[in-house]
């Protein structure tokens, strides 16, 4: 069969997440040919992407021939997605031959597509194109360990020449990420030509290394090959198995501010209250000196919701405790007795009345570790404690917590007060090989039962000068 002039032009489509926002919506379409079959090829690629564009990832790429398709869509389920709706809005054929003649989709809508469970949630493009014979080629680059182990996919790669990087960090963002915190853990060299010496790395936590939106929940397998080209051959080879993991899928309290009134002539209370960029790591320490024996203390315990602009509250718990009879009697009130066990876990605060005089103290509370009931909103909050001395009948210390609280979900890392929430990596186990007579490398990985605390040390005997150096 002869050729006839193809004619047919099927733009790109590119749409933001949400997909329920947006109507995907192909133009008018003709085109005039003979042998279909022999002639065209549909190529699809679905590329994840950041929110600036500045990395991309083509996570699925394929190419088939349309009448092959058309006779059997089962077998390409990502291209059957859009078939069943394409299909629904438009004239084109559902078997071959294609006649010449015009062809049209109009108002097609993916918002009730079946997704697989494989993709990401995250920014995406998908690209597809009616080509000829020769179809464009695609480079996958992603890696991504399945359950069992048996397929891998490049997800990330980088071919990086380590002393060019050393003099400019900002030429690869996501080497120089890593780079600033091994930086921060210890002593790695800073220039080339370096060595021979001795090198560390402490407490280097995986959970603290930024983690690109676009990679999926899922095992994974980092692999770092480092190569001397004057050596033609592989000096060290480290990988690095383990999963990505949401934190936690539950609220945390993230704290804005303190207030703290006391009665100094019984009570005298300081604080310090930490923090940083990460809401997890947020912490409180107090001093409290006791100037009198305290024989008696109620406390008067309110939590309130708190709207947007500050103007309203509205209380959602409320206790009133007799802190005599419940350190007596620790489970008379189990919402009390989840905040008070991590109190004693982090100091040595009173155990039982009387108490007094005396130093009492607590050091690094966190809140992001208090236990948050299920009903309470992901909002603004203000937690209020009154402590009261019914002796005296006046209080002895009034605190104020006001914060919000979050969900852990996803996004990058380091976690900022208003950034969404994020993956974190959890190691299972650490392959490392090297060439012994220009290194000796020894390290310890510590696992812990709190998978944000996992942390790697590394010991780094470098015996030769090193001139060139290569990272794959």
């Amino acid at each position: 069969m002869s050729q006839g002039p193809i004619s047919c032009y099927w733009p790109n489509v590119s749409f933001p997440s949400p997909i329920e926002r947006y109507l995907l919506i192909w133009s008018f379409c003709s085109f005039f040919l003979l042998n279909a079959n022999a002639l065209l090829r549909l190529n699809g690629v679905f590329t994840v992407r950041t929110k600036n564009d500045e990395l991309e990832a083509a996570l699925y790429n394929s190419t088939v021939g349309v009448c092959d398709f058309l006779d059997h869509p089962f077998r390409y389920r990502m291209f059957q997605i859009i078939q069943n709706e394409v299909m629904r809005h438009s004239n084109i054929p559902t078997k071959c031959p294609l006649r010449a003649g015009a062809y049209y989709v109009r108002n097609a809508s993916f918002s009730k597509a079946r997704i697989p469970s494989f993709l990401p949630a995250t920014l995406f493009r998908i690209d597809i194109n009616l080509m000829g014979i020769n179809p464009a080629q695609t480079l996958v680059a992603t890696r991504c360990v399945s359950r069992n182990v048996s397929a891998q996919n490049a997800l990330l790669k980088r071919q990086v020449d380590l002393c060019f990087f050393l003099r400019n960090p900002k030429s690869d963002r996501m080497v120089n990420l890593v780079y600033q915190l091994i930086m921060k853990a210890g002593k790695m060299p800073s220039k080339c030509p370096f060595g021979p010496g001795l090198f560390f790395v402490r407490e280097f936590k995986p959970s603290d290394i930024s983690i690109p939106p676009f990679l999926p929940e899922a095992e994974f397998m980092l692999e770092l090959v480092y190569s001397s080209e004057i050596r033609a051959e592989p000096v060290v080879q480290f990988r690095f198995y383990g999963k990505l993991v949401h934190i936690i899928d539950n609220l945390i309290a993230v704290g804005t501010r303190l207030e703290l009134k006391n009665n100094i002539r019984t009570v005298n209370i300081s604080y310090i209250f930490r923090n940083p960029n990460r809401v997890l790591e947020q912490s409180i320490d107090f001093d409290v000196d006791v100037q009198r024996e305290i024989k008696d203390i109620k406390l008067s315990f309110a939590y309130y919701s708190v709207s947007r602009n500050g103007s309203t509250q509205s209380a959602l718990l409320k206790r009133h405790v007799d802190l005599c009879f419940f350190l007596r009697n620790p489970k008379s009130d189990r919402i009390i007795n989840r905040v008070y066990q991590i109190v004693r876990a982090n100091g040595n605060m009173p155990t039982k009345c009387p108490f007094g005089p005396g130093c009492f103290y607590m050091r690094n509370l966190k809140p992001s570790e208090i236990p948050i009931p299920l009903f309470l909103p992901e909002a603004e909050f203000m937690l209020q404690l009154i402590y009261r001395s019914e002796v005296r009948s006046e209080p002895l210390a009034e605190f104020r917590f006001y914060g919000k609280l979050v969900r852990i979900m996803e996004n990058l890392f380091p976690i900022g007060f208003d950034d969404e929430l994020s993956l974190i990596a959890v190691g299972i186990k650490v392959e490392l090989y090297f060439h012994q007579i220009v290194f000796n490398i020894s390290y310890i990985f510590h696992e812990t039962p709190a998978p944000e605390d996992q942390w790697l040390d590394f010991y780094i005997d470098i015996k030769q000068k090193i001139i060139d150096l290569r990272l794959s």
